[in-house]
C-alpha cells in the first residue's frame, strides 16, 4: 500500500506512525512489516535527519493535586412537581371520528 494513501486514509503523520522508532533501518523494517511502501523521495531520510538535529526536551513532571470532596451538590433546578404536563389529544383515525359523530347524533 502506498504511504500517501495509507497516511491519508488513516489520518496519521509520519512522526506518529514511527513513534518509538529511532533509526532509518528500523523504520524501513517497520514499513515492510506493516505492508506499507516507503514514502516517495527522501522524505523518510529527512525525517530522521531532522529528528537527530532537534534537541530532546526533558519531560515535565506532573504533580497530582487532590481536590476537595463535594459535600453536597448544588441545586440547579427546581424539583419536579407531581402535576402531569399538558399533552395533545391523540388523533383518531377516520373510523373513530365516524363513530363519534354517530354517538353525538344518537345522544
Amino acid at each position: 500500500m502506498n504511504w500517501k494513501f495509507f497516511s491519508g486514509r488513516r489520518r496519521i503523520s509520519l512522526e506518529t506512525f514511527l513513534k518509538g522508532i529511532t533509526s532509518y533501518d528500523k523504520a524501513v523494517e517497520f514499513f515492510s512489516e506493516q505492508g506499507v511502501f516507503l514514502p516517495e523521495g527522501d522524505q523518510l531520510k529527512k525525517f530522521f535527519e531532522e529528528k537527530d538535529k532537534s534537541p530532546k526536551k526533558p519531560k515535565k513532571k506532573v504533580e497530582l493535586v487532590s481536590k476537595p470532596a463535594v459535600v453536597q451538590k448544588p441545586e440547579t433546578s427546581t424539583p419536579k412537581s407531581n402535576a402531569s404536563p399538558k399533552t395533545r389529544k391523540p388523533r383518531g383515525n377516520k373510523r373513530n371520528r365516524a363513530l363519534k359523530r354517530e354517538n353525538k347524533k344518537l345522544s
